[in-house]
């Protein structure tokens, strides 16, 4: 899977709707391709859900990865991560968590484990869009490659 050589990964929610499988990885992106993360995420957006969805407004303009990454976890319930890592500060990761991550959601995440060993993540959930400023609950993990990524004992956040 070598989650590593992508700039993107979805982790789908259960969306019968518009085809989306709970638990499914989506991986978007080489990481040495020259197209940014939310041109990525915007074009996974138009692709899953469609022109009149928020993505064909955010397609027409320039927007920091947090904006597309908002909506697809706290307005659609998947789960994102950014590859962000470079040749000088090593591997680095943004992951974005929804308010309700499901089981499989938790599952497949915890699964890439061992694939994100020794990236320093930024663990954001509890998004909020405020005043058109994206703003989240913060924290911070090393990946060890055996730990999971997300605590089993985390409950379904409502």
């Amino acid at each position: 899977m070598y989650i590593k050589d992508h700039k993107v990964v979805i982790i789908n929610s259960d969306d019968r709707e518009n085809n989306l499988t709970d638990g499914y990885l989506n991986l978007l992106g080489d990481v040495n391709e020259d197209i940014s993360h939310s041109e990525l995420m915007i074009q996974y957006g138009l692709k899953k859900y469609g022109t009149d969805s928020i993505f064909g407004i955010l397609n027409d303009g320039y927007y920091l990865p947090v904006y597309p990454a908002f909506f697809l976890t706290e307005s659609l319930g998947n789960v994102v991560f950014l590859n962000i890592s470079n040749n000088k500060m090593g591997k680095q990761g943004l992951l974005y968590l929804p308010s309700n991550l499901s089981e499989l959601q938790m599952d497949a995440l915890n699964s890439l484990s061992k694939e994100l060993k020794g990236f320093n993540i930024e663990v954001n959930n509890n998004l909020i869009l405020d005043d058109g400023i994206v703003d989240c609950s913060q924290s911070y993990i090393v990946c060890d490659g055996k730990s999971n990524i997300i605590p089993k004992k985390l409950k379904k956040r409502h």
